[in-house]
């Protein structure tokens, strides 16, 4: 693909592409640049990717923004050797032609990097797919029986899409960076979603996506109990990088949640990951949880779970 050819879906006009840029490059200069908390620390590598990813959209192109390093850096695969294992894995699922294949076609918004083995497709939307997989797999629960999803750390939305082309219908919050949170925003709507704008209105709504980045709203978008149709709480490697104090927060509302969808690397920086999610496991109750080393990826974990009782 050249530089000058589309690089966005064919149902969205240029000047529909250049009014969704503008927006996003209005959310983004409204957003504080981040500060050190002590200055005396050094710059986290959060808050280089935050600051690499301020530049990009406020001075490159965003219609191609896949191809960014700090998206291939950070949350964007391309083709590693073991994204062999997962499509091998997802097209021997009984219901790969019928149920997978048509979700993991690849939207052509923001010049995604197609899967060589299966351009289709690629490398970062099929490892996606194996993680929702593993979770049907190991919970006996389908994504499409969720009514709330709780996302922690979306990517650049993604896994909402992948969730919404498997028939999910539900409440969809994504819970990031501010930044992050408007490249979402963007990413989603140029494919067409409509997004709710504020707690207040996903509070009201029977379905939609909220992305949102204020911890304080946090408790105003959770599922309201555990009599609420079945929610589900995901973070994929996103609670395994940030200080224990701050994931607490969002694993203390465990008891809101009907299942549970985690990857996470055994150390980040200091923080041994392991331990943690021994220790947390301990702690639940009314949840049946299965943690296991992802082969393919050493010293990388999945953690699912789902309450005792079970979903119709």
């Amino acid at each position: 693909m050249t530089d000058n050819m589309q690089i966005y879906p064919n149902d969205i006009s240029e000047l529909e592409m250049n009014h969704l840029i503008d927006e996003l490059r209005l959310r983004v200069r409204q957003i504080p640049p981040p500060v050190r908390e002590n200055p005396a620390d050094g710059v986290s590598e959060w808050m280089k990717n935050c600051y690499r990813l301020r530049e990009l959209i406020l001075l490159g192109n965003p219609g191609k923004f896949l191809r960014w390093d700090v998206m291939l850096k950070t949350m964007v695969v391309t083709h590693p050797p073991y994204m062999a294992v997962e499509l091998n894995y997802l097209q021997t699922l009984p219901d790969w032609s019928t149920r997978w294949q048509p979700a993991v076609v690849e939207p052509q918004m923001g010049w995604p990097i197609p899967f060589p083995a299966y351009p289709e497709s690629s490398g970062n939307l099929l490892h996606q797919a194996y993680h929702l997989a593993q979770f049907e797999k190991t919970t006996g629960l389908r994504i499409n029986q969720m009514e709330y999803i709780l996302e922690f750390g979306g990517g650049y939305g993604c896994l909402v899409n992948l969730c919404h082309n498997l028939g999910f219908r539900g409440k969809y919050v994504i819970f990031d960076l501010p930044i992050f949170s408007a490249l979402q925003t963007f990413y989603l709507q140029a494919l067409g979603y409509s997004l709710l704008e504020s707690a207040a209105d996903f509070q009201n709504a029977y379905e939609g996506i909220y992305c949102m980045s204020a911890i304080e709203q946090l408790e105003s978008v959770l599922p309201t109990g555990k009599d609420i149709d079945p929610a589900l709480l995901i973070g994929t490697w996103s609670l395994s990088e940030i200080p224990f104090a701050f994931r607490d927060k969002f694993l203390s509302q465990i008891d809101l949640f009907h299942a549970v969808l985690i990857a996470f690397q055994d150390c980040f920086e200091a923080w041994n990951n392991l331990a943690y999610f021994d220790k947390w496991q301990e702690s639940v109750v009314g949840f049946e949880f299965r943690s296991w080393p992802i082969k393919h990826l050493p010293a990388n974990f999945y953690l699912m779970g789902k309450r005792d009782e079970q979903i119709d």
